[in-house]
């Protein structure tokens, strides 16, 4: 999930500065047999890194100071919020908290990502084990991000989580919506995808209606 998602908003922050929209001509390559044209352009490359990216590879990323928040308390069960009203909701929640937050990827990957099963759909890999996803997503947490979940929302065993994702301290966060399958209290498939914001954007304004 990770070198999907944090690798997109780690080529936002540090390769472009400031994120901003992508262009629809950065969106998909000419048919065969014309070649592509290349990058040349901040977004380009950050639309390319949204393809596959290894969030470690980019400059200054895993430099960024460490930052480790508590255990986020969860709000009230309502509105934004009502999937928390669910014990798959909470999971969920507990789940992107602990790993990206409060840093411990691997005790949040023992406590709730299935054993066997468990497929990451924006992953390339298709031979994926427990074991070899946990030991990427362990050794590739951006020691800077800080993700804000600011909707929650559950039904049977699946969950939506609206976040806003930051990369490091400085960074313009980005949209990210995050699905998950939840059975019997673990994690058997993510699946996600983001929106780079500009400055003004109002994405994240006005939520409480």
């Amino acid at each position: 999930m990770k070198k999907e998602v944090l690798g997109f908003v780690a080529a936002v922050a540090i390769a472009s500065g400031p994120a901003q929209a992508l262009d629809d001509t950065d969106a998909s390559a000419p048919a065969a047999p014309q070649t592509p044209a290349p990058c040349v352009t901040d977004t380009c490359a950050a639309a390319a890194a949204h393809r596959m990216v290894d969030p470690s590879t980019i400059p200054g990323v895993m430099d960024q100071p460490k930052r480790v928040f508590p255990p986020t308390a969860f709000p009230a069960a309502k509105g934004n919020f009502i999937g928390l009203s669910t014990e798959n909701g909470r999971i969920a929640w507990n789940f992107i908290d602990m790993a990206f937050n409060q840093k411990r990827m691997d005790q949040a990957f023992d406590k709730y990502i299935a054993r066997t099963g468990y497929f990451d759909h924006n992953s390339s890999v298709e031979d994926q084990t427990f074991e070899s996803q946990k030991a990427f997503e362990v050794s590739d947490v951006p020691p800077g991000s800080q993700f804000i979940i600011r909707q929650v929302i559950a039904q049977g065993d699946l969950v939506v989580l609206h976040v806003e994702a930051h990369a490091t301290v400085d960074a313009l966060p980005d949209e990210l919506v995050v699905f998950l399958r939840i059975r019997g209290g673990k994690i058997l498939d993510t699946w996600d995808f983001h929106i780079p914001l500009s400055q003004n954007s109002n994405i994240f304004k006005r939520m409480d209606r």
